[in-house]
């Protein structure tokens, strides 16, 4: 495989993308700002880091990572109903060229058949359209995969027992 610049280039965004993310979120000073102007340098692009925030922008366009631990991404849409009951464990936004990926994780120690009801009495109430839905138990595992839409939004929302009671995860995308 030859390496082309463009794939250096795109390497090297995604690295400097997860160092800054992960050495400079949350607290903003000097040494941060230094940061994302060496880094731009390098990368030929306008770095920003803004609290729970990291934004590229390239002649390309702009990418976004956002979101952390124990913090609800603002991007999270108000119609898509979150389980009651439900920790926040954790969320992230990944947005580039207009299109938004959104991961979410929630914990609760409710089984995952009452998670599984709540979600299925509550999406399509709230506007989501059901495209599919699994829900199966082989020996001790218990797993429900709920994919719905909205608009131009689709998600995942998987529900499965962990070790310390339930986790759902979910996966908000536009389409277009």
């Amino acid at each position: 495989m030859e390496w082309g610049g463009d794939v250096v280039r795109r390497l090297l965004i995604g690295s400097l993308v997860i160092v800054l993310a992960l050495g400079l979120i949350g607290c903003k000073s000097v040494s941060e700002k230094i940061g994302e102007e060496i880094a731009g340098g390098v990368v030929g692009a306008d770095i920003d880091v803004d609290e729970d925030r990291v934004t590229i922008e390239t002649d390309d366009g702009a990418s976004t990572i956002a979101g952390g631990e124990g913090v609800l991404v603002e991007e999270f849409p108000d119609d898509f109903p979150l389980y009651d009951d439900a920790e926040l464990e954790t969320s992230t936004l990944f947005s580039e060229g207009g299109r938004e990926q959104i991961y979410v994780l929630l914990s609760t120690r409710d089984s995952v058949d009452d998670v599984y009801d709540w979600y299925k009495s509550k999406l399509e109430p709230a506007g989501w359209k059901l495209r599919d839905d699994v829900k199966m138990t082989t020996g001790d595992s218990e797993l429900a995969q709920l994919v719905v839409e909205s608009g131009d939004r689709e998600a995942a929302l998987m529900i499965s027992a962990g070790a310390s009671g339930t986790e759902i995860v979910i996966n908000l995308y536009s389409t277009e």
